[in-house]
């Protein structure tokens, strides 16, 4: 009884550890986004922005994480790489050489309700490039955009 008690307890374990570890998907990128625009009319943009700069708060979960910036390149809120807060991202390029921030920002002008941008980036969770898409939604009444992508 004791031995099949253990047995349960471990597997449950095992089962819960590979659950943690399911990888986000476009439908969780969504929801942060759409849970950081509700943000910033409930706290107001400097709420908001400190809210999802945070690197212990709401808005990082693995490799899954929120982003804002201005619609001139500068990244303003970032909880996985406080680093790029305050710089001018529309000129990073990706390793196949595409300027991804300005076409996510471009796409982003065009379409404010919600848009998808696919790069490759450096997973902060396993250090390697890998293929990511962006959904990335206006700000309403600001010249910024928050956005969150998932590896592939």
């Amino acid at each position: 009884m004791k031995k099949n008690f253990l047995f349960l307890l471990a597997l449950s374990l095992f089962s819960f550890s590979v659950n943690l570890a399911v990888a986000a998907t476009r439908a969780d990128a969504e929801a942060m986004v759409k849970k950081a625009i509700e943000l910033f009319k409930t706290k107001g943009k400097d709420g908001a922005l400190a809210a999802i700069s945070d690197p212990k708060g709401e808005f990082i979960k693995g490799d899954l994480y929120a982003f804002v910036i201005k619609m001139d390149g500068t990244c303003i809120a970032h909880p996985a790489n406080a680093k790029l807060i305050n710089k001018d991202l529309h000129p990073l390029k990706d390793t196949d050489g595409k300027q991804f921030m300005l076409e996510m920002t471009n796409s982003v002008k065009a379409k404010p309700d919600g848009t998808w941008t696919t790069y490759n980036w450096t997973n902060p969770e396993t250090k390697k490039i890998q293929k990511k898409s962006s959904y990335t939604v206006k700000v309403p009444g600001e010249e910024m955009y928050v956005g969150c992508g998932v590896y592939e």
